[in-house]
């Protein structure tokens, strides 16, 4: 008898921010998904599916192939699945697209979806229906954010039946849309169940402002579930937690890691939001890695950028031979889009550079850290050619560490993939420092 797998599709490398012990997939068949089925050591499985960075015609075709192959293997082995759509816990990506291709593509009737952005490690939680992102003491609603703003997935919403409708386009309307309250979760109301037991197909929302309201929630789906009921969820990384019943784990440093203190290791930072800039700056000003920026007007403009890439990558394999961390960086000039080239196009063109710097670095580095969502994902399925890792842990609230697989261009890498809207301005610097296995004063 096998335990029903717990799958979940990241849109993003960064959903593995509070999980360990976890294997990831950056690309998978039928039949490696049916040998993860029959694997009794596998309770629950990542697999990246980079989707935040893709058009919407892309998602569609990768979401049902995954979709697909997943509830085949179920079929074949007679394991049963849960899958959970992990997005960004700043609610940019593509919802309920990815909802409705999953529910399209798989036998299973979906008797209802949940909605839950809730994230502690990042200080993002959901109140009488209004999600707030927390900014150093201060409380402000989603919808007021640099995030909501996001060239691509832009919302105006804090309120999250508002932001249901706004966008499914009025599809589903906000009076359609349920909410589990805090005051129902805390009191053990059996209003819970009830809400979950008789969605009927439509969305719930679920707040949270703490791990012990995840977890009250977690244990009522579990009973709707063993009643036979089915669900589709769209959450951020804490959820994952609390639904495998993971125990808190103390934060990884280098000596933990095992980092080679003679090697340099790799900082890649292509997120443009304000919070990087600020953690760029403050790593330049306090530590003394080198500085390579990346002249992003040069890239758009030029077809033919292989001399630069050449300069750049032959002075980070100099440093890491020499045991200097090397900084590349993006120059901070957000370049938007045009009629011609949509905003999406443009960062992932960029993107497509870093990956090929990865490609052409030859010295073996100490370390990669990846700042920023598409950055991570790139570098690691396009630069270091990864197709399985292990999550080690944490570095720091919120940043997930990985361990590269075999078939990875180094194998045993530890890989840090740092989200761009996480930590305040010292978090950068202070990962370094503690992969270094320095204090704040040991420069």
């Amino acid at each position: 008898m096998h335990d029903k797998k717990i799958i979940v599709l990241d849109d993003d490398p960064t959903g593995t921010q509070t999980v360990y012990g976890l294997p990831v997939y950056t690309k998978v068949d039928q039949e490696e998904i049916k040998e993860i089925f029959l694997d009794n050591n596998i309770k629950a499985f990542y697999i990246l599916t980079n989707t935040r960075s893709m058009p919407e015609e892309e998602v569609i075709a990768l979401d049902s192939y995954l979709a697909k192959i997943i509830d085949a293997a179920s079929q074949s082995t007679g394991v049963d699945y849960e899958i959970i759509l992990r997005g960004d816990s700043t609610l940019r990506g593509h919802f309920p697209l990815e909802l409705d291709v999953i529910r399209d593509h798989i036998s299973k009737k979906i008797d209802g979806y949940f909605l839950i952005p809730f994230f502690a490690e990042g200080g993002r939680i959901t109140i009488d229906d209004i999600h707030y992102v927390r900014e150093k003491d201060k409380l402000i609603p989603v919808g007021e954010t640099q995030y909501a703003r996001d060239h691509t997935f832009g919302f105006t919403s804090s309120n999250l039946k508002d932001y249901v409708e706004e966008k499914s386009k009025k599809k589903i309307l906000r009076d359609e849309v349920v909410s589990i309250s805090l005051g129902e979760l805390r009191s053990q109301s059996p209003e819970v169940l009830d809400k979950i037991i008789n969605l009927n197909g439509r969305v719930c929302i679920v707040n949270a402002e703490n791990y012990s309201d995840l977890e009250a929630f977690v244990r009522e789906l579990k009973k709707a579930e063993a009643l036979g009921k089915n669900y589709l969820l769209r959450t951020a990384a804490s959820y994952v937690k609390a639904r495998i019943g993971l125990e808190d784990r103390p934060l990884l440093d280098g000596h933990v890691l095992a980092i080679d203190s003679k090697r340099g290791g790799v900082i890649f930072v292509g997120s443009y939001i304000n919070k990087t800039t600020q953690q760029v700056n403050h790593t330049l000003r306090e530590t003394g890695v080198d500085s390579l920026e990346i002249d992003v007007s040069l890239i758009i403009k030029q077809e033919d950028n292989e001399a630069y890439l050449e300069e750049i990558s032959k002075k980070i394999d100099e440093n890491i031979a020499h045991g200097i961390d090397t900084l590349v960086y993006t120059s901070r000039q957000l370049v938007l889009g045009n009629e011609h080239t949509s905003s999406l196009e443009i960062g992932n063109r960029i993107s497509d550079f870093v990956t090929k710097i990865v490609r052409a670095i030859k010295e073996p580095p100490a370390f990669i850290i990846a700042k920023g969502g598409i950055t991570s994902s790139d570098i690691a399925t396009k630069g270091l050619k990864v197709r399985k890792a292990t999550v080690c842990g944490q570095i720091a609230k919120g940043i997930p560490v990985w361990q590269c697989g075999p078939e990875s261009k180094f194998n045993g890498l530890v890989y840090v993939v740092f989200p761009g809207n996480v930590g305040d301005e010292s978090e950068l610097t202070n990962v370094l420092h503690k992969l270094r296995c320095r204090g704040a004063d040991d420069q």
